[in-house]
C-alpha cells in the first residue's frame, strides 16, 4: 500500500505539472484510485471496479488527490453488484412501474402532456432511486429492453387516454445506449403501430451529453426517428458543453 501510495503522489505532482503545447502552458489535473488484492483472490474485473469507486470518491473530495479502496467503499461495491445483479431479473419479476408527471399550459391550465418516468420497487429493498439503477442499466446494456418496455408501456396507457377523448402527448426519455442502436427506430415503429397512437403524440426526450457522445451515429438514429413523425426534445440542455448547432 505504501508503495502505491508514493506511486500516486509521483503521478498527481507530474501531472501538475504546467504541460508546454506551443500555444502556452496548460495545467492539468488527476484523480486517482487505488485498490488492494490483499490476501483474497480477487479477479482483475473486480479490482478495476474498486479502483475505479475509490477514483470517483477521489474527484468527490476535491479532485487532484488520490483515494484508497476500504471496506466502507468494499460494502459500496457489494450493494452495487447486488443491485446490478437484481436489474437483471427487475423486468421478468414485473418489478417496474410507470409513472406519470403531466405538464401543464400556462395558458389554460389543462394537461397537454405526460412526462413518462421509471420507477422500481425493489422486493427486498423496496424503492429504488432512479440515480442508482439508471446508470446501471446504462453501463450494462440493460437500458435497451428496459427502455423498450418503458416506451410500450407508456404507449399503451396514451393509447387508454386518447381513447376517453384525451387529446394529450406522453414523453419519454431515451438514453445515450438506446439512442445509438441501430434498431431503436424499427423498436419505436413497431410499438407505436402495437399501440395505435398517432407518432406525433410521442415525444423522445434525449440528452446534449447523449448525443455528443457520438454525434454521426446520434443524427442519423435522430433522423429517422424524426421520419416517422414523432417529437424530438432536449433535456438538460446547457447543463453538458452546450456545443450543439
Amino acid at each position: 500500500d505504501h508503495e502505491a501510495v508514493t506511486v500516486s503522489r509521483r503521478v498527481l505532482q507530474a501531472l501538475g505539472e504546467p504541460f508546454d503545447l506551443g500555444s502556452g502552458p496548460v495545467s492539468v489535473s488527476a484523480s486517482v484510485g487505488l485498490a488492494t488484492a490483499g490476501d483474497t483472490r480477487k479477479t482483475a474485473d473486480r479490482l478495476l471496479r474498486e479502483a475505479d469507486i475509490a477514483m470517483y470518491r477521489a474527484k468527490a473530495t476535491g479532485r487532484n488527490r488520490f483515494a484508497i479502496f476500504d471496506t466502507e467503499l468494499r460494502a459500496e461495491v457489494d450493494r452495487r453488484l447486488n443491485v446490478e445483479r437484481d436489474l437483471r431479473t427487475a423486468l421478468s419479476r414485473e418489478e417496474f412501474e410507470v409513472h406519470y408527471q403531466p405538464v401543464v399550459s400556462l395558458a389554460d391550465g389543462s394537461v397537454v402532456l405526460c412526462d413518462a418516468l421509471l420507477r422500481w420497487t425493489h422486493r427486498e429493498r423496496g424503492r429504488m432511486s432512479p440515480a442508482e439503477f439508471i446508470p446501471l442499466a446504462e453501463e450494462n446494456g440493460l437500458i435497451v429492453p428496459i427502455g423498450a418496455w418503458v416506451l410500450g408501456a407508456a404507449l399503451e396507457q396514451l393509447a387508454k387516454w386518447r381513447s376517453l377523448g384525451r387529446e394529450i402527448g406522453v414523453s419519454v426519455n431515451i438514453s445515450p445506449r438506446q439512442l445509438t442502436d441501430e434498431a431503436v427506430g424499427a423498436m419505436v415503429a413497431a410499438l407505436l403501430e402495437k399501440a395505435e397512437v398517432p407518432p406525433g403524440a410521442l415525444c423522445l426526450e434525449v440528452t446534449e451529453t447523449a448525443v455528443l457522445a457520438d454525434p454521426t451515429r446520434a443524427a442519423s438514429r435522430l433522423a429517422e426517428l424524426r421520419e416517422l413523425g414523432v417529437r424530438i426534445a432536449f433535456d438538460d440542455f446547457g447543463t453538458g458543453y452546450s456545443s450543439l448547432r
